[in-house]
């Protein structure tokens, strides 16, 4: 296994295949106790700001995916 060189694009497509907007993961954040804005998910998503740990731990929960498949390749 190798690590993802595209993390941000990797927690995007688990997004979209939830079809869930970037406003209902914004309050889901809240409920895990992180508070985050769209233009930084989105700026996360588009690789242009790396993603913290503890954000990468709460939207692999929020998005049901497990950690390494994102975090390796």
């Amino acid at each position: 296994m190798r690590l993802n060189k595209n993390i941000g694009k990797a927690l995007h497509k688990a997004r979209t295949r939830l079809k869930m907007p970037l406003d209902v993961v914004i309050e889901s954040l809240k409920d895990e106790g992180l508070k985050y804005n769209k233009g930084n998910l989105s700026r996360i998503e588009r690789q242009i700001i790396s993603c913290r740990a503890d954000l990468l731990a709460a939207l692999c929960k929020i998005y049901e995916v497990d950690i390494n498949d994102i975090v390796y390749i």
